[in-house]
């Protein structure tokens, strides 16, 4: 055998190592890229359980403050108990099972947070029968690390999210030179189908993250990005959806609209910084007094707030604008610009109708908006009063 054919040979022999050593690299490229998903899906699970758990101290304040008949402050916040259980042990399990090294104190860090919060959970369990006003001044901060847990479970999301795609690009790149690879040894064909498949794997990881970020720019287009309630542009959207599925239904539909007391001398004397974080605790109040995504809680516009209730007499109407009124009064957030009682209150009216095909839900609006300013002309801290359903 002539020197040509050996040094042939030897090159086939060569360059097919190295492309199925390329191929095993891509391969392993794309299980990790598989398992960054499965990793990022645990975390939404996670990230989930801490929505359910934000805010919600608040609203068994709020059943305390209203002296609500049959109360027991243990079996209120037994589920609250559960959920932060549940959390903390989901953290643990990503920990233990996806977390990086350089993640693992993070986390650790989010689990002692989980921990301290179920701490306050016990004490205000215990302190609600003994010193209220205790209770909601120990509760404010252990609300804000609610918040805080969803902003860094979220950039965990994202991190992990960002490894996925950087390894689905390692993984097509080493196909690609894979292939390039073998055609120069005439075999380059039986490559191209394995690219062809890590193209299809690539476009469905493509179209999945498209789809997703798409998701996600609708969803941030509806959100009011001071409070994290919807906006104008959200509520107006589901008060049409309400009133068109209400009127097929033949079911009532109230509306609850309301704003914060003498907002204006609040910004012109404690400053628009303070005006923020007092929109946002308001917002924080007032998501747990309504009967979850079954209702739609909105930035209206200024400090002026809406609660859509689909299917909800004017009587749950007007138990849902107490339980508002209340919340937010259990923030103790001063303002003696206002006079007495010297805190943050809100006044709010209620509308409500069963809506018809050649009615017009701007009726419904301004029925609520009438009762609001009626409240205001009553003394503010109350709800507009009303003798019966509005129907137009």
């Amino acid at each position: 055998m002539t020197a040509a054919p050996l040094v042939a040979l030897a090159t086939t022999v060569v360059v097919s190592v190295l492309g199925i050593y390329g191929l095993l690299t891509g391969a392993a490229a794309l299980q990790s890229a598989l398992r960054s998903a499965a990793s990022a899906h645990e975390l939404e699970a996670i990230a989930a359980g801490v929505q359910g758990i934000n805010g919600n101290l608040y609203h068994v304040l709020t059943l305390r403050g209203a002296q609500t008949k049959g109360f027991n402050a243990t079996a209120e916040l037994r589920p609250l108990l559960a959920e932060s259980n549940r959390v903390e042990g989901l953290l643990a399990a990503w920990r233990d099972r996806r977390a990086t090294p350089s993640q693992r104190p993070r986390v650790a860090a989010l689990i002692v947070s989980v921990e301290q919060y179920k701490g306050a959970v016990d004490f205000v369990s215990q302190m609600l029968d003994v010193d209220f006003v205790a209770a909601v001044s120990f509760v404010r901060p252990f609300d804000r690390m609610s918040h805080d847990l969803m902003q860094s479970v979220d950039a965990l999301v994202r991190e992990v999210q960002a490894r996925q795609r950087a390894d689905a690009d390692a993984a097509l790149q080493t196909a690609a030179t894979t292939v390039k690879a073998f055609e120069g040894v005439g075999v380059g064909s039986v490559f191209l189908a394995l690219l062809a498949a890590a193209n299809m794997g690539r476009a469905a990881v493509r179209s999945h993250r498209l789809t997703r970020q798409n998701s996600v720019l609708a969803h941030l287009a509806q959100i009011d990005a001071l409070t994290g309630l919807g906006n104008r542009r959200y509520f107006d959207e589901r008060l049409a959806a309400a009133w068109a599925d209400c009127t097929a239904r033949q079911v009532p539909l109230a509306l609850v609209l309301f704003d914060i007391d003498h907002f204006k001398k609040f910004n012109d004397t404690q400053g628009h910084q303070a005006g923020d974080e007092c929109l946002r605790v308001v917002a924080s109040a007032l998501r747990p007094c309504t009967r979850g995504d079954f209702d739609t809680a909105a930035r209206y516009g200024g400090e002026e707030f809406a609660i859509i209730l689909p299917d909800a007499t004017l009587a749950a109407g007007r138990s849902v604008a107490e339980r508002v009124r209340l919340a937010v009064l259990a923030c103790a957030v001063p303002h003696p610009a206002a006079g007495p009682p010297g805190i943050v209150t809100v006044s709010l009216g209620v509308a409500c109708v069963v809506p018809t095909a050649t009615g017009r839900s701007a009726a419904l609006i301004e029925a609520a908006d009438q009762l609001l300013y009626a409240a205001k002309r009553g003394g503010r801290n109350r709800v507009g009063e009303v003798k019966e359903a509005v129907l137009f």
